[in-house]
């Protein structure tokens, strides 16, 4: 009688096994990466754009706005109060207009950092606000992707915040000029 000898595997089919897993992890790695780099571009021009209606609801609007960030879902948020009574988050509701910016999922709280006026704040506790019509202070988010940090910058007279990814930067710095008190009364603007 033939005895079968156990099933196992030769050392030749290890290693091509070995190499096709590797084969495969060089050309999946690669695109899993790109996917969150994209992500977190995509996550950074959404919250640039809401940065932007913060500003123009700011100076327009009759409403006060604010910025919150929703932990529970990690999101960032313009929300909104019709009165003076900011006392309770019962009375403040999303914007109906701005969509919330749902940060991608590889992002957690650390990765998303607040500051006004150069100080660090935290608007999962409290919204960062302003009044409408009043001068609002400089607002700087800092968002970490995987490879990669960007800062959005809105300053009291900006329209647009100022993007800084690593080297680039996109938007324009714009300062409120007197006219009257530079001489320049009768220059075309």
């Amino acid at each position: 009688m033939h005895r079968r000898p156990p099933f196992a595997f030769t050392l030749l089919e290890m290693i091509v096994v070995i190499v096709v897993l590797a084969i495969l992890a060089t050309l999946i790695i690669p695109r899993l990466t790109g996917n969150q780099r994209r992500e977190f571009r995509a996550a950074v021009d959404k919250v640039g754009d809401l940065l932007t209606m913060y500003g123009q609801r700011q100076d327009l609007g009759q409403k006060i706005v604010g910025i919150q960030q929703g932990r529970d879902d990690n999101s960032i948020m313009l929300i909104e109060i019709d009165s003076a009574d900011t006392s309770g988050f019962s009375n403040w509701r999303i914007d109906p207009y701005v969509k919330p910016v749902r940060l991608p999922a590889f992002m957690t709280d650390s990765d998303v950092e607040f500051y006004v006026d150069g100080d660090p704040y935290d608007c999962a506790d409290w919204p960062l606000t302003s009044e409408p019509g009043q001068e609002r202070p400089t607002i700087e988010i800092h968002l970490r992707g995987p490879d990669e940090i960007a800062t959005l910058v809105l300053q009291p007279h900006g329209v647009a915040p100022i993007i800084i990814n690593g080297e680039n930067s996109s938007g324009i710095n714009r300062v409120p000029v007197d006219l009257d008190a530079e001489g320049r009364s009768r220059e075309d603007w």
